[in-house]
């Protein structure tokens, strides 16, 4: 048997513990298709993408409606 010859990241990465991303089935890819990008990444809109909460919508969706988002720029009734 001839030694395995892994590039310095490969064994870098195994080193540290960190997994690849493997490549998402075709009824998973059907499942998650409005949330696909140009490079089959699943991803969210703007404003969803650095919220906790679980009402995630795709990039695609032209309107968000999320009971959980409130505007910075929006006054709430206290302040008028």
């Amino acid at each position: 048997m001839t030694p395995r010859s892994d590039s310095i990241n490969e064994v870098l990465d195994r080193q540290k513990g960190v997994r690849k991303m493997g490549r998402m089935s075709e009824k998973k890819k059907l499942e998650w298709a409005f949330f696909l990008n140009d490079r089959n990444r699943i991803t969210y809109c703007e404003k969803c993408r650095k919220c906790t909460e679980e009402c995630k919508q795709s990039f695609r969706a032209a309107v968000v409606a999320c009971p959980n988002y409130h505007s910075k720029r929006a006054m709430d009734k206290e302040g008028q």
